[in-house]
């Protein structure tokens, strides 16, 4: 007879964890909450996805989640989803880009989870931590209540890792052995990093001022010279700059 051999593909750092931990009583990552710009959505599924590989019951919970079951649902009240969001997670992620910043709802979001975790009598409330991500923007260009605030640089591996290991320690894996933590996130790590720098390479700066005065210019030009056919195309930039990159 003909042995035939198959190959095994060995399990990941993290599926070895989940294995070998699946019983153990420690604290658990439930209810993560991602404030973000719709524009953003694919930094939030990033997050989403490397979450729920990392802890083993973590529901992460943001606007613009098309998968099934994910964001409000159909026919229900939108705003009531997001403030039981806000009001049950243990962690919000706060996504700062070109376009989140310009807009009152990510901010009011990161406000209302700090101030719901001051007027909770609940003590876990407490334990409400609110940690900006900024993707594309300078530390000093935050919008205020976020200058003093540590945020994370959303481009760099390491901050990414400093994050992660955060939330690992604080949950699902503390007491775990330095060397599991590390081979954990070097699983993870590189896959959140490259979808992240591939899609802010691809999105354009913020709009400025003197952006708008050289559009309008253009518009002018285009019309003195009678050139109308080719305004299609300065619409397409214009609505890339306003509204990010489509995919």
């Amino acid at each position: 007879p003909v042995l035939m051999s198959a190959t095994v593909t060995p399990p990941s750092p993290t599926a070895v964890w989940r294995m070998i931990h699946s019983e153990a009583p420690m604290p658990e990552l439930k209810k993560v909450f991602i404030s973000h710009s719709h524009k953003d959505e694919p930094l939030a599924s990033a997050f989403r996805d490397t979450l729920k590989n990392i802890f083993n019951n973590v529901d992460v919970a943001f606007s613009s989640d098309k998968t099934v079951g994910g964001g409000p649902q159909s026919g229900s009240n939108w705003l009531d989803w997001i403030h039981t969001c806000m009001r049950d997670c243990q962690e919000s992620l706060l996504l700062l880009t070109p376009y989140s910043i310009r807009q009152p709802w990510p901010m009011w979001e990161a406000g209302a989870v700090g101030g719901m975790a001051i007027i909770n009598p609940d003590p876990a409330a407490a334990l409400k931590v609110v940690t900006p991500i900024r993707f594309n923007i300078a530390q000093e260009a935050l919008p205020g209540p976020f200058v003093v605030t540590q945020a994370i640089d959303g481009r760099d591996p390491d901050s990414l890792r400093k994050l992660l290991g955060d939330l690992m320690k604080r949950y699902d894996y503390a007491g775990t052995p330095q060397a599991t933590f590390k081979a954990v996130l070097n699983d993870q790590i590189p896959t959140l990093a490259q979808t992240i720098r591939g899609w802010l390479d691809n999105a354009p700066p913020m709009v400025t001022d003197g952006m708008v005065m050289e559009w309008c210019g253009r518009l002018d030009q285009l019309r003195d010279q009678r050139r109308s056919s080719e305004v299609r195309y300065l619409h397409h930039w214009i609505r890339l700059m306003y509204e990010g990159p489509q995919r």
